[in-house]
């Protein structure tokens, strides 16, 4: 068992008052923005379930298969807001109790969480490239359509 001078041994090797201090106010916006990236995801769920309803409006003049792509584009990146809301939400728990119980336990947790955002940014960047790419196609093939 851990006697509270050891505790304070490694309190005082793993963060400095500071730096407690600052994850302390640093984690309830890390929960913040986490809510934000869940509210953001289930608003482009919503969204892609009207768009995909539209689509029917927009066949008659070739766009139908165009809405349908932008309704599964906002459905993917509504799922990915979701998961790094979710992410960031343990993250921000992590950090938490990290600022409160400084150990390596502690640390490896919040480490572990951050990890796996940060990973999901990057699939997250990469899908947004791709789709920006698509959707510039999907706009000059509309305008083409409508050019005809």
């Amino acid at each position: 068992m851990e006697t509270l001078d050891q505790h304070q041994v490694e309190h005082q090797q793993l963060i400095s008052q500071k730096a407690s201090s600052d994850m302390r106010s640093t984690s309830p916006w890390m929960m913040f923005v986490g809510i934000m990236f869940l509210i953001t995801g289930a608003l482009m769920g919503v969204s892609s379930i009207a768009i995909f309803a539209a689509s029917d409006q927009y066949s008659s003049i070739g766009m139908g298969n165009t809405f349908i792509g932008v309704a599964v584009f906002y459905l993917i990146a509504g799922i990915l807001f979701g998961v790094a809301g979710f992410f960031l939400i343990s993250s921000g728990s992590k950090l938490s109790t990290l600022a409160r119980y400084p150990n390596t336990t502690a640390f490896e947790a919040f480490v572990a969480k951050q990890k796996g955002f940060w990973i999901l940014m990057g699939i997250f960047w990469i899908v947004g490239i791709i789709a920006t790419i698509a959707i510039i196609a999907m706009a000059g093939r509309a305008a083409s359509l409508l050019a005809s």
